[in-house]
């Protein structure tokens, strides 16, 4: 029986179900994990590497799906605590029709609805700060934040030959993503 090649495949469930051939990179995410004392990493890669696979078997991992993990390397390496996870892409949150602002504003208040949360504040920044409070409070576990194609509204202001938009966009997610350092009590990890 042929397994197939999981080419362009985001979704680790699928591709787990589906009986695809995986690279086991289980080992690494355990070593993020076991390792408490740094709770922030960001990786970054070339296009096609796999991030976006590895962001999704992440969240697997934080929502305590050990079942998809058998006979992977992970599988009896961490204890399996499920941790509220909020997960961002920022290549799916419309920036380029809201403007970025807009859009990671949207973007939290989405992900505070799928936590069933209210949120007070108005601005992305001050959002995102009181969605990682109130989930934290919520389910009185740390948080976990998992945020793929970090720099997708850069690289569209290099691809659209804006270095003016470049660098605004840069300045609106430098601030957003400063709310993590500010907001470490609450979580558990970060990968970006």
């Amino acid at each position: 029986m042929s397994r197939n090649y999981p080419i362009g495949t985001q979704n680790f469930v699928d591709l787990i179900e589906s009986g695809a051939i995986y690279v086991d990179k289980t080992a690494f995410m355990a070593r993020l994990i076991q390792h408490s004392f740094h709770k922030s990493y960001f990786l970054s890669r070339p296009r096609r590497f796999g991030k976006s696979l590895f962001v999704d078997a992440l969240e697997q991992v934080w929502n305590g799906n050990q079942a998809l993990f058998k006979g992977l390397d992970i599988y009896d390496k961490i204890t399996w605590d499920k941790h509220p996870v909020i997960r961002f892409s920022l290549d799916k949150i419309g920036f380029k029709h809201l403007g970025l602002e807009n859009a990671l504003l949207e973007m939290v208040q989405d992900a505070a609805v799928k936590h069933q949360i209210t949120l007070k504040k108005t601005y992305s920044g001050g959002c995102f700060e009181e969605l990682i409070e109130k989930v934290h409070e919520k389910y009185q576990k740390k948080v976990v934040v998992l945020i793929d194609e970090y720099d997708k509204p850069i690289i569209h202001g290099i691809e659209k030959d804006n270095s003016t938009l470049a660098e605004t966009n840069r300045d609106i997610l430098k601030a957003f993503y400063g709310i993590l350092k500010d907001s470490e009590k609450h979580l558990r990890f970060t990968f970006i």
